[in-house]
């Protein structure tokens, strides 16, 4: 694509059942730019850490989605993303999150992305990820702070089956 696109996005969750504290949550929301540079993105967003994932999470949104076992699953608010173009099927992307507390340190998230993942562009999604000093915690809570993550994924599809493989480390520091 030539030219340069103004992006934008207000996601948002409704809570119908009032099981939660609020019945509408902020998700994704942010404004950009797309050209031929790649892609910058202003707002809270999911980190290139979560986005690593792909779709190898087969259980996402249910009682066995992988936010529930390791941190790292962060829609981050006050961020500042980087996506370049494709390239031969490889992409990098950045994000940086300003740190809210002024004695806070700021965190980067970091990826590298192999293939389509919905594997409909591509027979094979991989991708490695790291992220430093991001703040997280695992959905049952049993995992909180700031962690330094590293993840590999790779996923693909053999006889009509979708195959996925995550590896993952995590630190608290």
């Amino acid at each position: 694509k030539e030219g340069l696109e103004v992006i934008y996005k207000a996601e948002f969750e409704v809570d119908l059942d009032g099981d939660g504290d609020d019945a509408l949550k902020s998700r994704n929301q942010y404004v950009g730019l797309r050209g031929l540079f790649g892609e910058i993105l202003l707002g809270k967003n999911d980190s290139m850490m979560k986005q690593s994932q792909g779709k190898a999470d087969l259980f996402s949104d249910h009682n066995a989605d992988i936010k529930y076992l390791w941190v790292g699953e962060n829609r981050l608010k006050d961020t500042l993303s980087y996506k370049t173009p494709k390239y031969n099927n490889l992409q990098f992307g950045l994000t940086y999150v300003a740190e809210d507390d002024v004695d806070g340190e700021d965190a980067l998230s970091a990826a590298v992305f192999y293939g389509d993942k919905k594997l409909k562009k591509s027979k094979i999604f991989a991708s490695i990820a790291f992220g430093s000093d991001v703040s997280g915690k695992s959905k049952d809570g049993a995992a909180k702070g700031h962690f330094d993550t590293t993840r590999a994924t790779v996923s693909g599809k053999l006889a009509g089956v979708t195959l996925a493989l995550i590896l993952h480390n995590q630190e608290n520091i």
